[in-house]
């Protein structure tokens, strides 16, 4: 049996960079008109790519995936009706268009700065849920077991009352 020569990891690894490369280039030459409006409509997407901060680009994907909800009817429009340059620069330049695709990253922004007070909101109900429940639970105990049970850790339960109290209201002014 004979052994075939392989190229080195480093050669493959290249050698796929350049054919995908090659690829994509060509496919955005053949799709130009439908590259252009996508290039100008999801400008907002990359300016929120690069100025999020975050390493998962929580922001990037918020106003993208409602960027392209805007841009999306646009490409459909010159993808069902005209596919050229033509029709591409009309509908870059008409400014109910710009209008639909930037409102659509408009609102993605609105949804990206409201969405953690809502997810807080949630969560603090969360906790004062759970809070009442096992208030409820420990007077279900003293109810059964005496007052006795308490003893010792009636001042560990208040100072933790107290510091949970104080962190809430922490919160609260942030």
């Amino acid at each position: 049996m004979t052994d075939f020569p392989t190229m080195p990891r480093s050669a493959q690894s290249t050698a796929s960079k350049v054919i995908g490369g090659v690829i994509v280039v060509g496919v955005c030459v053949w799709v130009l008109p439908t590259v252009l409006v996508l290039v100008v409509g999801m400008a907002p997407t990359i300016v929120a790519f690069f100025t999020d901060r975050r390493r998962e680009k929580y922001a990037a994907f918020c106003v993208g995936f409602m960027n392209l909800l805007g841009v999306l009817p646009v490409a459909l429009g010159m993808w069902t009706r005209d596919h050229s340059m033509d029709s591409a620069m009309r509908n870059v330049t008409n400014i109910f268009n710009w209008f639909m695709m930037y409102g659509a990253a408009a609102i993605g922004y609105g949804l990206y700065s409201v969405t953690p007070a809502i997810v807080a909101f949630v969560l603090r109900l969360q906790i004062e849920r759970r809070i009442g429940k096992m208030q409820g639970y420990q007077q279900e105990l003293i109810d059964e077991w005496g007052e006795g049970v308490t003893e010792g850790a009636k001042t560990d339960h208040d100072k933790a009352a107290q510091d949970a109290a104080a962190a809430l209201d922490d919160n609260d002014k942030k």
